[in-house]
């Protein structure tokens, strides 16, 4: 039919030219007349049947309750507002178990990475993620991933965080296309004051020397009738606090103060104090009797050496597959150090062209100063690591599942500890997993074992650990 129609039209445009004579010019003027008050009409036809949908009607309109749903939260990602020189490259999404979760991987050269690391250029990301919690119903974290080709760093904001921000279920915001454009613009609102209140309380335009010398003078505001440094930290934890949370920005700010001299008073004996604390084991200086001044002379800040993770050199393919995998789960490279583990192997179950593991891994970051490793995390949980047997035979990592927190910890072990495809329970197992749980001395010693072998294949001799809990212990 489109052929047919096609022909005939054809033939009309020919006739027509060729029967084509032309018009007196009073026709000509009333034409264009005419053209121009159609044209005007349908141009305010269109303005007004075409309005064009305004950023809470774009971004209501993906809604969903479920993280799962990757159109919706795709477009919802896409419409956001992301800061200068970041640009959005992709998302991901985690929905195998709880706690559900979305990332949004940025790029960025390495300065804007790094300056959108510090805490106070964060609240765009803020405001991006209140949006999605509000519009996402059981999202329970939301990541954004900063790459730079070298380095990632990662912001994380979760539920409770958004609930805390706003004062009550964030979702509640979203119950209608109303209420979510009311909620758009206190977030705006917020943004601006933020933007007028940095801009005129600093005439340097420097927002952490503003926030940490305000934090200061709090802190040393009482109690008056003490001169023990620690009673005015003690009256004052949460300022405390709030500057140690700036991190290495901080440091730098309280040491550029100890450059200028003249600050051996009591707010000398603050500015040590959180700069030791920031240092932590960086600080090479033992001597506490040294006044805030002298310490500051004596600082040499120790530097950093890096390392790479555990690597496995048995001969078992089996624990193989399971170091390079547990590894692999428990190495956070955006944080730094590197990572040791030593898990204990239940029991392997084939079946068909997969294969389940279940093992509990005692894992723990760590980080080198000259002679001095410092311990940064470490934790022991029970898994069961599920793989598929690829068509080069080789097992390639399917399923991961690790033991829930709290009162969920004995179930969950419970519901994993089955077959690999038929899902039949495996006897006595998850019996054998929690018993080992209450006593895991074995995983203590594995890992103090690896630790050891990997500062020696490292050519690290003489190092000594300094533990979470403050103890030194020589290693090597």
């Amino acid at each position: 039919m489109f052929i047919t129609i096609f022909k005939s039209n054809m033939k009309l445009r020919i006739k027509n030219i060729l029967n084509y004579r032309r018009p007196a010019v009073w026709i000509v003027m009333l034409t264009l007349i005419a053209l121009g008050a159609v044209a005007v009409g349908l141009k305010a036809n269109l303005q007004e049947e075409e309005k064009p949908m305004n950023t809470a009607e774009k971004l209501f309109e993906y809604k969903t309750a479920y993280v799962g749903n990757a159109s919706k939260v795709g477009n919802i990602i896409c419409l956001l507002d992301y800061p200068e020189k970041l640009n959005y490259d992709s998302f991901e999404l985690d929905t195998d178990n709880v706690p559900y979760g979305v990332t949004i991987n940025l790029t960025a050269d390495p300065e804007p990475r790094k300056y959108y690391t510090r805490a106070w250029q964060q609240a765009p990301f803020e405001k991006n993620a209140l949006i999605m919690f509000a519009l996402i119903g059981n999202v329970d974290y939301i990541n954004f991933k900063l790459q730079d080709g070298e380095n990632d760093y990662l912001l994380q904001n979760t539920r409770d965080w958004a609930n805390h921000k706003m004062g009550k279920d964030v979702r509640e915001f979203a119950q209608n296309q109303d209420d979510f454009a009311e909620f758009l613009k206190i977030l705006e609102d917020v943004k601006s004051k933020k933007s007028h209140s940095s801009t005129a309380s600093s005439s340097t335009n420097n927002r952490l020397a503003d926030m940490i010398e305000e934090n200061i003078c709090i802190i040393l505001s009482s109690p008056k009738e003490s001169s023990n440094p620690q009673d005015y930290i003690n009256a004052h934890q949460s300022e405390y606090e709030d500057i140690i949370k700036q991190g290495e920005e901080a440091l730098n700010y309280l040491l550029a103060q100890f450059q200028k001299g003249e600050n051996n008073n009591l707010r000398g004996h603050l500015m040590m104090s959180l700069s030791k604390q920031l240092l932590g084991v960086r600080n090479n200086v033992t001597d506490e009797t040294l006044s805030p001044q002298e310490w500051f002379s004596a600082l040499s800040i120790r530097k950093e050496i890096k390392l790479p993770d555990y690597v496995y050199d048995g001969n078992d393919p089996l624990e193989k597959l399971v170091y390079d995998t547990e590894v692999a789960q428990n190495s956070i490279p955006y944080r730094g150090g590197f990572t040791i583990v030593a898990p204990k192997i239940f029991g392997s179950y084939e079946e068909g062209n997969r294969l389940k593991v279940f093992v509990t891994t005692y894992s723990s970051t760590y980080r080198l100063y000259e002679q001095i490793l410092s311990q940064d995390g470490a934790g022991v949980v029970p898994a069961a690591l599920t793989y598929v047997k690829n068509k080069d035979d080789n097992y390639v990592l399917e399923g991961y599942k690790q033991a829930r927190d709290g009162s969920e910890f004995a179930k969950s072990i419970k519901e994993y500890c089955t077959m690999p495809v038929s899902g039949k329970n495996i006897a006595d197992l998850a019996a054998k997993i929690l018993d080992h749980y209450g006593n895991y001395k074995d995983l203590n010693l594995l890992q103090r074992e690896n630790l050891i072998k990997h500062l020696i294949a490292n050519n690290h001799k003489g190092i000594a650990l300094h533990t979470i809990s403050g103890e030194i212990i020589p290693l090597t």
